[in-house]
């Protein structure tokens, strides 16, 4: 990725890589600056803010993710739903809102399973978020090749049938 950032410095798809691979790794402050890094190169690269409330949630900084996640909110409605559920339920709530609403807008949702099943993780559903992570496992989703190591995951990883689906997915410890 160094390589491909030396190549052509304003590659979104560069800077996100470094960040989301960074992510997966645990170097939390490494992601986080080549994502900050991209969002001052282009601010409309979407793909960045989810990854980026991801971190600051994994950091620890529910404030930060919070911001990051309600920054680009455009719907006045959407806005307030976060908000309370922010203010209810802190930022677990946040991830457990975006769940729902995944559910809820995708009349396909099973293509966004994967994404759904780590709201439901971080929300405390672990019966749900299993569910859609075996759904995700059906339909052969690219994010389950990052499954045994995701730290969004980590509630997840004494259930047996995390496990079982890891070891499906073709991880051997």
């Amino acid at each position: 990725m160094a390589r491909a950032i030396e190549t052509d410095p304003l590659s979104g798809v560069a800077h996100w890589h470094v960040g989301y691979v960074n992510m997966i790794l645990r170097h939390y402050d490494t992601a986080i600056a080549a994502l900050e890094k991209l969002v001052i190169l282009d601010p409309s690269y979407g793909p960045a803010y989810p990854i980026l409330f991801q971190l600051y949630f994994l950091k620890g900084d529910e404030t930060r993710s919070f911001e990051v996640r309600t920054n680009r909110v455009n719907s006045a409605a959407w806005r307030t739903t976060l908000e309370n559920a922010y203010r209810t339920q802190g930022i677990r709530g946040v991830f457990a809102a975006e769940a729902e609403e995944e559910i809820r807008l995708r009349g396909q949702w099973r293509v966004r399973a994967y994404r759904i099943a780590e709201r439901l993780a971080v929300s405390g559903d672990t019966e749900r978020a299993l569910q859609f992570l075996e759904l995700a496992y059906v339909n052969r989703s690219i994010g389950l090749s990052v499954i045994a190591a995701h730290p969004l995951f980590a509630s997840l990883r004494a259930e047996p049938r995390f496990q079982a689906l890891v070891k499906k997915v073709g991880f051997n410890k």
